[in-house]
């Protein structure tokens, strides 16, 4: 029978986190002058706050996006992680 393919898609950990920035491009700059990060991906919103960034860090990817009070009810920032793994059907 063949393996089960992986849950974690390839080039990602099983735990990769996702940050929401007040300003994601100055927070960009600082990963890339502090820790070496390289940018994948960027895709700003129309009024130029950033929506999706992609940054790997030392192999690692690190997720990130501007805060949009807008589609959080007005919430203050928060974190959070993307969780890979397989999901048993009962537990």
């Amino acid at each position: 029978m063949p393996a089960a393919p992986s849950p974690v898609p390839e080039g990602y950990h099983a735990v990769t986190p996702y940050l929401i920035a007040r300003n994601a491009s100055a927070a960009i700059e600082f990963y890339k002058k502090a820790f070496g990060a390289e940018e994948l991906m960027r895709h700003p919103s129309d009024d130029g706050r950033l929506m999706h960034v992609h940054l790997k860090v030392n192999g690692s990817s690190l997720m990130m996006h501007d805060h949009f009070a807008e589609h959080h009810g007005g919430a203050d920032l928060a974190d959070y992680s993307v969780l890979y793994g397989n999901v048993a059907d009962s537990i």
